[in-house]
């Protein structure tokens, strides 16, 4: 649920920043960002807690809102 939220908030200040920021970059960042999130999940295991997780879920979602 917080990665949705940082989604939902992160897409919705695109509008603003798009303004500012080539469409291109914007894009760019973002799939680096997911890139650098699905990353975050290999320090997971099958045991481990839903706290290690949590950063991938975020900085992933954070790409998802740039170039959504």
């Amino acid at each position: 649920m917080p990665g949705t939220l940082v989604m939902l908030v992160v897409s919705g200040a695109t509008a603003q920043l798009g303004q500012k920021v080539p469409a291109r970059t914007m894009i760019s960042v973002g799939l680096g960002l997911v890139a650098v999130g699905m990353g975050l999940f290999m320090f997971a295991g099958t045991d481990s807690s839903w706290l290690i997780l949590m950063p991938g879920f975020i900085v992933a979602s954070i790409g998802v809102g740039l170039f959504n």
